[in-house]
């Protein structure tokens, strides 16, 4: 996760990621999915977030989103 989060542009270590992981996969109001290769490696993965707001009723926010390199344009993400 942390050599993706580097692809997105935000560099990273694994034991900076550690503690950022436990925090996202805490949080009530949040959501982590990944998507792993046949192999068990990351392949790619989303961060949602919701919030409360005046304007609206509580909406969804994509904090992240990210496929390896390697696997864009190959069907990662597809569902079925």
């Amino acid at each position: 996760m942390a050599e993706l989060s580097g692809q997105l542009g935000y560099p990273a270590t694994a034991k900076q990621m550690k503690p950022r992981l436990s925090d996202v996969i805490k949080e009530k109001a949040a959501a982590l999915l990944c998507w792993e290769s046949r192999d068990g490696g990351v392949v790619g993965w989303i961060h949602v977030s919701t919030t409360s707001l005046l304007e609206v009723e509580r909406r969804a926010e994509v904090n992240g989103l990210v496929v390896d390199e390697t696997a864009r344009s190959r069907g990662a993400g597809r569902c079925c």
